[in-house]
């Protein structure tokens, strides 16, 4: 074993190989979303993978098909089911855009996730053929089956944090944004801080990372993956180019463990930062110019074309019509309607909002419009009848 990996705590050390136990399990339950097998060419091997599809993802005759970014985990075993929560509580919230998620369970976790060999480890340094596998196969298998957007984020913890870094640093174009926590940076005589020496970063990247670190004071050396973090980060800000952003944050209160989840979240956050504006019960951002004006400047900082969303325009335009923003609401709902012409529930919306001003006729004619895209649209229905009376 090299002389770096001597020093690892138990705790870390634990976590190296604690995952590997569950991934032999093939009756695991997946409560968060469904079970698939894709037999890999570059692996030599079938792998399972689970996906998780947004509560907005099963196309009904009253909303339009959305495209959604996708989060991939590794540790899919351990990681999938809270992170599904988190994904789906935090889009609830409007804090980041609905995503799919796609949780890959281990079949070698020391192999897949370790971005070089270490005589210590037998088969370690299999990391970026399992990047490839994830990026050039299974990519590809989702982009194939489901409605996804151009922006892929991976999340990675530990060594699987290592990999992640790996793959930034190697600016292979698999994945747009990364979210590393606690990770292994120590691996293989620190070479991925040697090689962040090294980075050379792509001209105008809208690439993003994101690490979080845990509380390991009472280890020896202490905090040593905290330092290795902030190490790396600095490094990178220091070839910064525009586009490229660059996150860090420490949880004092926090083990290698328990650092997964608000890891997760605080990098979703950074990522998205600003998709749900600080600012945002502001009345003045809430008026349909503000709102695709918003969307346009996050398009750009993300780098792929992200419409707002219909559910986001409808939470919105729904608060500004109890508010008694009449006007306010009508800009919005039609801004649904221009994006998501074959959504009944925008029509039936925009008919809600002009009802409410007192504009009976043009109330009709997208209540009938949305019947028209939705004939069994119950509430439009009683909603017409009642204006026809």
């Amino acid at each position: 074993m090299k002389h770096a990996i001597r020093w690892i705590p138990a705790t870390v050390a634990v976590c190296l190989f604690a995952f590997t136990a569950t991934a032999q399990t093939n009756g695991t339950l997946v409560q968060f979303g469904e079970p698939y097998t894709l037999h890999s060419k570059i692996l030599n091997e079938d792998r399972p993978y689970w996906v998780y599809l947004p509560p907005s993802y099963k196309p009904t005759r009253n909303h339009a098909p959305q495209k959604y970014p996708v989060l991939y985990l590794t540790d899919g075993e351990s990681s999938f089911p809270w992170a599904c929560e988190v994904v789906q509580f935090m889009g609830d919230m409007l804090q980041i855009p609905e995503l799919i998620v796609v949780a890959i369970p281990n079949t070698d976790r020391n192999r897949d996730l370790t971005p070089t060999h270490d005589s210590g480890v037998a088969s370690s340094g299999g990391g970026p053929l399992f990047e490839n596998f994830l990026s050039q196969e299974l990519a590809p298998e989702i982009d194939s089956k489901f409605r996804t957007a151009p922006y892929r984020i991976l999340f990675g913890h530990s060594i699987g944090g290592a990999l992640a870094a790996d793959s930034f640093l190697r600016q292979t174009n698999g994945f747009q944004a990364y979210i590393t926590v606690d990770p292994a940076l120590w691996w293989d005589n620190a070479i991925l801080l040697q090689r962040a020496k090294g980075f050379l970063p792509t001209t105008n990247s809208h690439a993003a990372i994101f690490i979080a670190t845990a509380n390991h004071s009472g280890e020896q050396p202490p905090n040593q993956i905290k330092g290795d973090s902030e190490r790396f980060i600095s490094i990178l800000k220091e070839k910064a180019v525009p586009g490229l952003r660059f996150g860090y944050q420490y949880f004092d209160a926090e083990d290698h463990a328990s650092s997964r989840l608000p890891g997760l979240h605080d990098g979703l956050r950074f990522i998205f930062e600003d998709y749900k504006p600080e600012n945002f019960g502001d009345p003045g951002l809430n008026d349909a110019p503000s709102v695709e004006n918003h969307f346009k400047e996050l398009s750009a900082h993300l780098g792929f074309e992200m419409p707002p969303p219909e559910a986001y325009v409808d939470k919105i335009g729904s608060w500004m019509l109890d508010a008694h923003q009449t006007d306010k609401a009508i800009g919005l709902f039609q801004l649904n309607v221009a994006n998501y012409p074959t959504a009944a529930s925008a029509y039936a919306h925009l008919a809600d909002a002009y009802s409410a001003k007192g504009e009976k006729d043009l109330a009709i004619q997208n209540y009938e419009k949305a019947l028209e895209l939705n004939p069994k649209m119950g509430s439009a229905k009683k909603a017409l009848e009642k204006l026809q009376q």
